[in-house]
């Protein structure tokens, strides 16, 4: 309790009167810390539920220390770009509801529909999940999926006119 042994590591002194930090790697090394794995989780999930406001006040107290923020970016973008999503799919809807064709099925319609929701949620979980990572910037990742789908509606709506 209150001890955790990290291991294969590498320790980083930074000392303004050396000049650049110094580095050292090492095996394993015990350190007194008084919180569990299970309080990094709880501050986690914290994190999640954070308002907008708060979150960025967190994401630049984390930036300005150092610490990677692409996640809670990620996390960021993704809670506004999410506000988007039912104008997106009201928007890819509305090919289906003035069809000319009143012949058509209705389980077709209704099939593509939700083919069309498991694939943006495909699509925007996969490009959060880089975003989150850093492989994309989480800004992009959070609104790529909102505009590839818009441009879909959009298109969807031209092609539905000129029929």
């Amino acid at each position: 309790e209150g001890r955790w042994v990290r291991n294969d590591g590498l320790l980083t002194l930074f000392d303004d009167a050396q000049g650049p930090p110094l580095s050292k790697r090492f095996d394993s090394q015990v350190m007194a810390l008084s919180e569990s794995p299970e309080d990094f989780q709880e501050i986690e999930k914290e994190v999640e539920t954070l308002r907008l406001k708060n979150l960025w006040k967190y994401i630049q107290r984390n930036r300005e220390a150092g610490i990677d923020t692409h996640s809670y970016e990620a996390t960021f973008w993704s809670k506004i770009s999410m506000a988007f999503v039912p104008l997106i799919m009201a928007l890819l809807g509305i090919p289906f509801a003035v069809q000319h064709q009143r012949h058509a099925s209705l389980a077709r319609d209704v099939s593509l529909c939700f083919l069309i929701v498991v694939v943006y949620w495909l699509i925007f979980s996969t490009a959060l999940s880089m975003g989150k990572s850093g492989w994309v910037r989480p800004f992009w990742a959070a609104w790529l999926p909102n505009l590839l789908f818009f441009g879909l509606g959009i298109f969807m709506i031209l092609r539905g006119r000129r029929t």
